[in-house]
This record gives C-alpha cells, structure tokens and sequence, in this order.
C-alpha cells in the first residue's frame, strides 16, 4: 500500500511539471490525423488509449513522457464507441461502429480476435451497433443497435479469443445477442414499447446492478440486474427461450422539456444526448430547444429527480462525464465544456472551457476521462488536454503545443 501511495505521489509530481520543461518533447514528428472519440487511462494512470473516428487507436506511455507512444493500430474501421481494458489479462476491447468488438493485445496494439455482431433484425439496412458502454471492473459490455431500444450485456470473459486465425488477419466469429443459450450473453434488456426509437447512450452502473439508457425521442429508461428484476414472459413465449435472461425496464421516464411547458404551453420531450452514473446518482443531458439545454440529475434508487439545470446554451448539452465519487462533471458539446462541481446534488458550474477562434467546431462527441480524483483529461480534435483537480491547473498537452483550452468563468 505505501508503495503504490509512492507511485501516486510521484505521477502527479511528473503531472506538474511545466509544459515548457525539456521532458516534454516536440511532436513535430506526429503527423496530423482525425478526430478523436474517446480518450481512457488504463487502471495505473500510466497509459492513454486513443481512440479516433476513422477507427485507428493509440496508446501512450503518460507516466514519463507524453510524447512517447507505445504502439498504432490502424487497421480497425469505424469510429470508436467505447474502450477499455481488461483488468483480469493483458487485453484490451474495443467496439466499433461498423466492425463490431475486437480484442487487442495491450502490450503491442495487435488483434486478437473480432467478433461482427448479428442482431437480426434490420430497418433498412442491417442493424449496426451504434451505441455502447464497458464496465471495466466488472468486465460487461452493453451494445445497442440502431433499429431498437434493446441492450445486451455481454461478459467479455466468456467471449472465446482462442480460435484458428488466417495468416493475415483474425478470423472473425459472429455474435448473435439475442441467442440467449450463449454463455457469453448474460441479458437481454427488453423493451415492449412498440414505438420506433432507439439509443442515444448507454451506462453500465459500477456495480453492475443497473443499467441506463437514454433515447432519441427523450425516454430516460432503467433496468435492474438483480434476482428480483422483472422478467420477460414474452421472450419465453415467443422465443422459448431462457426468460431469466431476459428483463423488462424497471422504470422508463418521458423527460420533458420543462422550459418548453412553462413558456410555451406545451409538453414536448427532450433528446437524450448523453448520461453517466455512479451506483446512487446520475445526470442526463439533452436538448430543451433550439435555445436552451437541459441537465437532470436522478437517484438511482427510485429514479427521481434530485435537480434540473437549464443552460443557455444547447451545445453544451450533447455529452456528460462524472468523476467516480460524482464531485465532478463535464458537460460537452459544438463549442465548450463546462466543468461543474457537485454541491449537494445541485451542481454549480466552475468554469467553460472553448477554443478562442469561434468558428471552430470541436468534436461532434468530446471525450473526457478522469483518473481518480486527481486528473482530468479532455480529447479533441487530434489533442488531448490535462488537467490537475480541484485547482484546473493546465498541466500539458499530448502534443505539446503548450496550448491549452481557452476559458472564462
């Protein structure tokens, strides 16, 4: 326990050097490349994976150098929808837009095994995944695809990795969620509205106990995991199939837009653009109209609503990030983040930070990641910025273009 207290104490040390110190060298060398869409500290704090929309991945070594990149991979296509490591061997999992889920090797970026997910179904076109969410503790992966409200929670664990590959490439095995005899599919999270929508975003709580979801026409949606939750008669019915695997939504909340009702005289219902949790709390963000933007924030236990934010400012509305003890949140989107501390459930905005020429646009879906309490990482564009807590002290870019995020109060 002292030495990993050590090892704390000394990467924050390294985290507050000046960004103009020789450490950080130039990265001239890095050539300019896509919008990122997800950033993510392995469990040490050491490494940063790097997930871009074209589907390359990139990890770095953030506990000596920034500029030191361990290893590219560029040969996944689509963008990346979420990441993670898992704790229990030397891989990581990343899911796709159009690929599907693919295993790496942590050490040296290079495939293991993919899996194309089949939903069976289709709208069009064959279902894709299109959201996603990694519980990396607990190692369940919940995908959605863009034809329902349906999620599946995968245990990576039981995805088998060991199968004969080509000479060139891993040999792809097909995931069908809804075969509910499959080891690996531990639920299917089942919806009987009959009413076309579909996911927006996703949330594994860090328990596992619940997951959350939130939709493209503003249904706020909660399933249990628990022995008591409410099972699907229809799934066996239908399918035959193991209804113990299959669970009915425990809650589903139409979110109105309250700005809407007050000034206008009607009820409409708010996009769901993103959501986070902690096992006791969590905060949605969506869009209230063409002027305003919405946070609420919920008790997990009986979903209630604890507070309701109106912003200003919809763009700042279209993705939400909490800090594992939710002291702190960011909201993102066009042209800002807005950092928010939490005050008794009602959340109090710190400072925005924007870029200082105003007519460029960050990334469509920004990334924020926390390391413990101590760091804040924000990725855009083809950089990522950091940041020590409490103070937002900037302490460097992986660029190094000792450019920080621009900011106002």
């Amino acid at each position: 326990m002292k030495s990993y207290l050590i090892f704390i104490s000394t990467l924050i040390g390294l985290f507050t050097v000046s960004p103009n110190a020789s450490s950080f060298g130039p990265q001239k060398t890095l050539p300019e490349t896509d919008n990122i869409s997800i950033v993510k500290f392995d469990p040490s704090g050491s490494y940063m994976a790097i997930g871009y929309a074209s589907g390359k991945i990139e990890m770095w070594k953030i506990n000596k150098q920034f500029n030191q990149i361990k290893w590219v991979n560029s040969s996944l296509k689509g963008r990346i929808l979420t990441l993670g490591f898992l704790v229990k061997n030397d891989q990581m999992i990343v899911v796709n837009e159009d690929l599907g889920i693919t295993f790496l090797n942590r050490e040296k970026g290079n495939i293991l095994k993919t899996f194309s997910v089949d939903f069976g179904r289709s709208c069009g076109s064959p279902e894709m995944v299109s959201v996603a969410d990694f519980n990396q503790e607990k190692g369940i992966l919940a995908i959605a695809g863009n034809c329902s409200i349906d999620v599946f929670l995968i245990r990576t664990d039981l995805m088998s990795i060991d199968t004969p590959k080509t000479r060139s490439t891993p040999y792809p095995t097909k995931l069908i969620p809804s075969n509910l005899r499959d080891p690996a599919v531990v639920n299917w999270l089942f919806s009987l509205n009959g009413e076309l929508d579909v996911n927006n975003c996703l949330k594994i709580s860090p328990s596992a106990d619940f997951v959350l979801s939130g939709t493209l026409k503003g249904k706020l949606i909660k399933w249990d995991l628990n022995p008591t939750a409410k099972r699907s008669e229809i799934i066996k019915r239908n399918l035959g199939a193991d209804s113990t695997k299959a669970i009915e939504p425990a809650k589903i909340i139409h979110v109105m837009t309250n700005r809407n009702s007050r000034e206008f005289g009607e009820i409409d219902a708010s996009q769901i653009f993103g959501i986070d949790c902690t096992d006791s709390l969590a905060i949605s963000v969506g869009d209230a109209s063409e002027a305003y933007g919405d946070m609420q924030i919920w008790r997990t236990c009986d979903m209630g609503m604890v507070n309701f934010i109106s912003v200003a400012d919809p763009s700042t509305c279209a993705h939400i990030k909490l800090s594992s003890n939710s002291e702190y949140a960011v909201t993102t989107g066009d042209f800002s983040y807005r950092i928010w501390k939490n005050e008794n459930d009602s959340f109090k905005r710190l400072c925005t930070f924007y870029f200082d020429d105003a007519d460029e646009i960050l990334s469509d879906k920004a990334c924020i990641d926390f390391y413990r309490y101590e760091l804040l990482a924000i990725g855009d564009k083809q950089n990522v910025y950091f940041y020590k807590l409490p103070s937002l002290e900037f302490l460097t870019d992986i660029r190094n273009t000792n450019r920080e995020l621009q900011r106002r109060k």
